[in-house]
């Protein structure tokens, strides 16, 4: 986990430099490839690991 304020930076650069999307770290670039190419089992591996934490 990296701070709030980290990423409000990443934000403010996005937009400066009028980016579409900021994807700070590999894993979310992969998953938004992943989203894109194979919703279902996106949203499986997602259930998995974070189950818990959507109840």
């Amino acid at each position: 986990m990296r701070s709030a304020e980290w990423m409000a930076e990443q934000i403010d650069q996005g937009l400066q430099r009028r980016k579409r999307w900021i994807l700070p770290d590999p894993i979310s670039r992969f998953g938004s490839l992943l989203w894109r190419i194979a919703p279902a089992l996106y949203l499986r591996q997602v259930r998995k690991r974070f189950g818990n934490e959507l109840r």
